[in-house]
């Protein structure tokens, strides 16, 4: 049995890919580019967060890019908490582990304050052992941070699970030198992530049978 999970947050907790696109398309407005669709959307999803941009036709230094990414905070900021919910089975599954004794750690590209006031606003931070977000509001460096935490707390990786969205959680993984599930019903799709892994679960509910 595995003795830490960490768990991605955006888009792997919570549903929060339809507003992103939305925020997304505001700003596509602004600098007058079209319209992204969601598909395209999953399709091109990645991190460092800018490199999408550029794939989208924004021509912005990074220097720049500071001015979209404090747009895009302020409106998540926003509206984060009246339109994103959890996704279904969140709860059970963090409950069901927590009660299995194993350590979880909720390890996201959100900023720290930011990702603690979340997990407390949908009332799972109580079965988080750890909460560890950026300080960088661009998201450059969740692999550091978890390379970090782990030497931190002495965590063997060999007993450890990454559960996220993206294919950069599968990077973080394999930084972190711990096994991987992907779900595809985050920011991207299903083809993309089964590309990099096989280990692609539709739900979370899924990842008991995996665990337990």
């Amino acid at each position: 049995m595995y003795k830490y999970v960490f768990f991605d947050f955006n888009g792997t907790l919570i549903d929060d890919c339809n507003l992103c696109l939305k925020i997304l398309n505001w700003i596509c407005k602004e600098y007058n580019l079209p319209n992204v669709s969601k598909r395209k959307y999953r399709s091109i999803f990645t991190f460092p967060v800018y490199n999408y941009y550029v794939a989208l036709g924004f021509k912005v230094s990074h220097e720049d890019f500071s001015i979209i990414g404090d747009r895009f905070h302020y409106f998540y900021n926003k509206y984060s908490y009246e339109e994103v919910k959890l996704f279904k089975n969140v709860v059970r599954v963090l409950k069901t582990l927590k009660e299995k004794g194993i350590t979880l750690i909720c390890l996201s590209a959100s900023m720290q304050q930011t990702l603690e006031k979340q997990l407390k606003f949908y009332k799972i931070d109580k079965y988080f052992d750890y909460i560890v977000g950026l300080s960088d509001t661009f998201a450059r460096s969740k692999e550091e941070v978890a390379i970090n935490f782990v030497k931190t707390h002495n965590i063997d990786t060999t007993k450890a699970l990454f559960v996220g969205d993206s294919i950069h959680d599968l990077e973080v993984a394999n930084a972190i030198k711990a096994k991987c599930y992907l779900l595809p019903t985050g920011h991207t799709n299903k083809k993309r992530l089964l590309e990099v892994t096989p280990n692609v679960i539709n739900d979370l509910k899924d990842l008991l049978l995996k665990i337990i």
